[in-house]
């Protein structure tokens, strides 16, 4: 929809400086964000870094894998068995033995209410993603106060075509291709 291209754009940013920035291989910039933007989403991160630190947490910021089955119930009511697949955001361990996920949401709304709206949905996927991982790697167990959601604030206009009212005012996005100037870059139009 009208929303996915911004949101799609900004959450890979957001993820990319995430992985960057606990991998210790930061950039000077990336696209979709501004320097200012950029250095105060770096402080916030050394925050959270921080914090794991504390905690004794290590965290493996690229290429773990979990795949294993789900079961689905079709529009009939029947059910199957489907393999899936995915790669985590972030995986956490500590010296204990206890593993962690943590999963990085980008919204524009961080509100009480709209975060109370989304744990249902999120807590489901994280969940998943630790079974997954256990049928992927059966000697680890994830408790479920170890399943994390990191939210990301973002912030850009309401596309045009989006809300109740399907407004035709507000921007196009879309992604520079390749060849183009600010190739990879979120392009914003105004109609």
């Amino acid at each position: 929809g009208a929303w996915g291209v911004p949101s799609t754009a900004l959450g890979n940013t957001a993820d990319t400086i995430v992985r960057d920035f606990l991998a210790g291989k930061l950039k000077e910039s990336y696209p979709n964000i501004t320097k200012d933007v950029l250095n105060h989403f770096v402080g916030q991160l050394t925050n959270f870094k921080h914090d794991l630190t504390s905690k004794g947490i290590k965290i493996v910021s690229e290429g773990v894998m979990a795949h294993g089955k789900i079961t689905i119930t079709d529009d009939s009511g029947n059910q199957h068995d489907v393999n899936v697949a995915g790669t985590l955001d972030l995986f956490g361990y500590d010296d204990n033995g206890n593993f962690y996920i943590f999963d990085m949401k980008t919204t524009r709304d961080h509100s009480a209410q709209k975060l109370q709206r989304e744990k249902a949905k999120w807590s489901r996927q994280i969940s998943m993603y630790a079974d997954l991982l256990k049928q992927s790697y059966p000697d680890i167990d994830i408790k479920v106060e170890n399943l994390r959601i990191i939210p990301i604030d973002v912030n850009y206009p309401a596309p045009k075509g989006s809300g109740a009212g399907m407004s035709l005012m507000g921007p196009n996005y879309s992604v520079a291709q390749k060849g183009q100037p600010n190739e990879g870059q979120l392009q914003m139009t105004m109609r």
